[in-house]
């Protein structure tokens, strides 16, 4: 398809990612043609700031040494739930931050996935980049696979912090727990 034939969206939308290491990708050219750039990079720039919080939160999981395993990539899956989340219209800024959360989650989920399948293949490297288990054994890898799962859950209910980790206590975002333990259904 010549660039005459391309729908004009994508003709006009930068090409840069928003994020250092991310591949630029025709969807976010569209998603920042609609939405405008500054939208989107605010957006998605929030969502992976989350996801690096939660990655150098436990240094004993994930050692800052393998926090590259997790950086790059097209982040298509962010940018699909963010493009949902603003289908009908502007969102509200409650709205937004949810729509942050969500794709934060399925990042997560995500990149647990191929840890995990990292081990499950026996993979020594991802995209030229070494995988955890290659770098630090399988036993580890699942742990860090495991970690990220939790958070992803935590993103999802939204009970995850600014930067997309637990709060302390477990209060998360709608507060403490109630006396006496959580109410029941």
């Amino acid at each position: 398809m010549s660039q005459a034939t391309l729908p004009a969206v994508l003709v006009d939308a930068p090409l840069r990612p928003p994020v250092e290491g991310m591949r630029p990708t025709a969807a976010y050219g569209v998603l920042a043609g609609r939405l405008g750039a500054a939208t989107v990079h605010a957006d998605l720039r929030a969502c992976l700031e989350g996801i690096d919080t939660v990655v150098r939160a436990a240094p004993l999981v994930i050692p800052p040494a393998m926090a590259d395993v997790f950086s790059g990539g097209k982040r298509l899956r962010p940018l699909l739930v963010l493009a949902g989340a603003h289908a009908a219209g502007p969102p509200s800024a409650g709205t937004r931050g949810r729509a942050v959360s969500g794709a934060r989650a399925v990042e997560l989920l995500h990149l647990a996935s191929l840890v995990h399948d990292d081990i499950m293949d026996e993979a020594v490297t991802r995209h030229g980049v070494a995988t955890i288990s290659a770098r630090a054994g399988n036993s580890r890898a699942l742990l860090a696979g495991d970690y990220l799962i939790g958070h992803a859950h935590i993103a999802a209910s939204g009970r995850g912090g600014a930067g997309g980790a637990a709060r302390p206590g477990g209060g998360g975002a709608r507060g403490p727990p109630p006396p006496g333990g959580p109410t029941p259904l």
